[in-house]
């Protein structure tokens, strides 16, 4: 493969789960969540999985988590890291030769090896260096 092994990781697994012990309203309530502790942020998406609806958090402390939509007593929550489920969070280029890995493609050559890596005669077999025979005509 060119460039090396690609790995894309997306926002498609929750950061928080739980269940609304709070009442009515735009606030879900959780005592002892953390929610701040554990990166909860403002902006991140919300989907509110009881009554399939979604939105984002606009507000947070460690207990509560204040929102654009609206939640019932016993609802169940799901919480994601960035504002869009299921977008690109980071993306890794594995070199194909050692295994190391590159946050940019063009860290690697065509044949998917670090740049450094790359050995000259893999490429043009006339190339000869030390310990290599002499080329005759």
């Amino acid at each position: 493969m060119s460039g090396g092994v690609a790995e894309l990781h997306y926002d498609d697994s929750p950061l928080y789960k739980g269940t609304n012990q709070g009442s009515t309203g735009a606030i879900v309530t959780l005592t002892g969540a953390n929610f701040k502790s554990c990166d909860v942020s403002v902006g991140a998406a919300i989907k509110n999985t009881t009554q399939a609806t979604s939105g984002h958090i606009t507000a947070v402390t460690e207990d509560t988590i204040t929102t654009d939509i609206l939640w019932s007593h016993g609802d169940k929550f799901e919480v994601y890291l960035t504002a869009t489920v299921g977008s690109l969070i980071s993306f890794i280029n594995t070199d194909l030769r050692f295994g190391t890995k590159v946050t940019m493609k063009s860290e690697l050559n065509e044949r998917g090896q670090l740049l450094e890596d790359e050995d000259v005669d893999e490429v043009d077999r006339n190339v000869f260096g030390p310990g290599q025979p002499i080329k005759t005509r």
